[in-house]
């Protein structure tokens, strides 16, 4: 399911900036695969703060309600070009 980008990942700030992973919402369409490896080696303390989230384009499809006022997916210009600038240099190589 994450690797269609149903399911993502919310990941905690200090685990993100560790782990070098560019945005706290992780789906399979702007941070890759890479947040999965978090989850490769079993729960540790750090990664018991990693929430799974769902894709909000499915809410309305499958008629869901929300408990929250958070905007998943809020990305500045700053994430926006630094991620198209790693997807380019990936694909290069």
């Amino acid at each position: 399911m994450y690797e269609l980008g149903v399911l993502g990942l919310k990941i905690p700030a200090k685990l993100m900036r560790m782990r070098g992973i560019g945005s706290e919402w992780c789906f399979s369409f702007n941070e890759g695969l890479k947040p999965l490896e978090l989850l490769e080696y079993g729960f540790s303390p750090e990664n018991t703060e990693i929430k799974f989230v769902l894709n909000p384009i499915f809410s309305k499809k499958l008629a869901l309600v929300f408990n929250t006022n958070e905007v998943v997916g809020v990305f500045g210009k700053e994430y926006l070009v630094d991620n198209h600038a790693r997807k380019m240099a990936i694909k290069r190589f």
